[in-house]
């Protein structure tokens, strides 16, 4: 990644960035999978928000976390390991 990035390991945390429509990047890294977010101060201040433990709409987030575990496990399963490189921040 040429960009100043954040790595995550919690998928929950991921589907919430992605909630608040923050890109996320999936990558693995001898087969476990990482989500991406841009070293942001946005970023940083929905981390924030996060651990404060918001009320955010259920389904919202329940969608956002259905699309990312798929992608995860997509990556995960992927010949050698090698997910490709997904935005779990899909539109529609």
């Amino acid at each position: 990644m040429d960009k100043k990035t954040v790595e995550l390991t919690d998928l929950n945390t991921a589907a919430y960035l992605s909630l608040q429509e923050i890109p996320v990047t999936l990558i693995t890294r001898k087969g476990r999978v990482v989500f991406v977010v841009p070293a942001e101060d946005r970023t940083y201040r929905e981390l924030a928000t996060f651990q404060g433990n918001p009320l955010v709409p259920a389904l919202d987030l329940i969608s956002h976390l259905k699309r990312l575990r798929g992608k995860m496990l997509d990556a995960r399963s992927a010949p050698d390991g090698q997910g490709d490189e997904t935005n779990g921040n899909r539109k529609g």
